[in-house]
């Protein structure tokens, strides 16, 4: 969704739930529909607000704003479909920003060994000549599959090596000046399996980690 909010140039800030609700997000999970993040507080122009939940409703809505939704109706759905397809890849992300120890290493051999393999050679085979998933026009789904592909790749690097093509759509994302703008700012995660923390890119330039 940020990849979305970065491209579209659409204002937004990025809040902690400590900043939103005033306390811990373990006292503020009862004022969250479905108990969960992330969350989306929107407020329209005729000074209306109202607060999505679920990451797929969030990412569809931002991508609306940001002329990411494809006009063609099957394309639509292929984009959908692809998304889904990348949310399937979704036990990479606490890989990669929770797990340490023991069950990191668990976690990860479950991940890369039986899950990942299969997923790719499906992925890449839909993905077909590219560049994005619907063709010549980035979508909101390519987003969602570049951050999964992504995470996978920042703790094993060679994870996609066995599909080139994969490779490029990465590359394809990348070098949209926009996106590049977002990933050249965003925090980095480091640390990964052992203390998993993002950490601001100008403190890593300093050795402040």
């Amino acid at each position: 969704m940020r990849l979305c909010l970065a491209y579209g140039g659409v204002p937004h800030t990025n809040e902690l739930p400590q900043e939103y609700f005033g306390k811990g997000w373990r006292d503020a999970k009862a004022d969250a529909p479905y108990g969960q993040l992330p969350l989306l507080h929107v407020e329209t122009a005729d000074g209306a607000s109202t607060v999505l939940a679920q990451t797929p409703a969030i990412c569809r809505y931002v991508a609306s704003l940001a002329g990411l939704i494809p006009e063609d109706p099957l394309a639509q759905a292929r984009a959908d479909e692809c998304f889904m397809a990348a949310e399937e890849l979704g036990t990479i992300n606490p890989i990669v920003n929770v797990f340490t120890g023991d069950a990191f290493a668990e976690k990860r051999a479950a991940f890369f060994d039986s899950l990942l393999p299969g997923k790719l050679a499906n992925i890449a085979r839909r993905l077909g000549d590219g560049p994005f998933f619907c063709g010549e026009n980035v979508s909101h789904a390519d987003f969602n599959m570049y951050h999964h592909l992504d995470n996978a790749r920042s703790v094993e690097p060679s994870c996609l090596d066995a599909h080139p093509t994969l490779g490029q759509f990465l590359a394809a994302v990348e070098g949209i000046p926009a996106v590049r703008a977002y990933l050249d700012a965003r925090p980095l995660a480091v640390d990964i399996g052992t203390k998993p923390m993002l950490v601001p890119r100008e403190d890593q330039a300093e050795g402040k980690m």
